[in-house]
This record gives structure tokens, C-alpha cells and sequence, in this order.
């Protein structure tokens, strides 16, 4: 796929040069042009749901850092025990 999209930038540009357009425009309109496929996708993508896999492992995942805390937490209770030595 990604030879494929090579082939069509250069045959986008060629075209483009041939009809006339200008080195400046044609780079702009292939840059472009290289973004549609990217518009077309991403709504797709948004709507696809994850693997049973990946679900299971980042569960799993979430446990461990429920379980341990975040650093603001651990830091708070540091601060906590330290009032109480002075």
C-alpha cells in the first residue's frame, strides 16, 4: 500500500504540472491531495472498538496502578509523616 501512495503522489504531481500548474502550487496540492486518505480514515478509526486482548491487559493495568497509587498520593503521604516527626 504504501509503494501504491508513492506511485500516486508522483503521478498527481506529474498531472499537475502537465495542466499547467505552477512548482509551487503542484508541491501544495500534493500535500493535500496526500491528506485525504488521512480525513477519509480517521472517522473510521475512532469508531473501531479495541481487542479482547487489549482490554484485558489494560484492566489489568489499571489495577496495578490503582493499587499503588500515583506519585501525588505517595508524595502527599511523605509530606503527612513528615509533620509529625518535627
Amino acid at each position: 500500500m504504501q509503494g501504491f501512495g508513492s506511485l500516486l503522489s508522483v503521478i498527481v504531481v506529474i498531472l499537475c504540472l502537465k495542466l499547467g500548474g505552477s512548482k509551487e502550487f503542484c508541491w501544495r496540492f500534493a500535500l493535500a491531495f496526500g491528506a485525504v486518505p488521512v480525513l477519509i480514515a480517521f472517522p473510521w478509526r475512532l469508531q473501531m472498538h479495541e481487542t479482547e486482548s487489549f482490554r484485558r491487559v489494560n484492566d489489568e493495568r489499571e489495577k496495578v496502578i490503582k493499587r499503588k497509587g500515583t506519585l501525588y498520593d505517595r508524595y502527599v503521604r511523605l509530606i503527612d509523616g513528615y509533620d509529625r516527626w518535627i
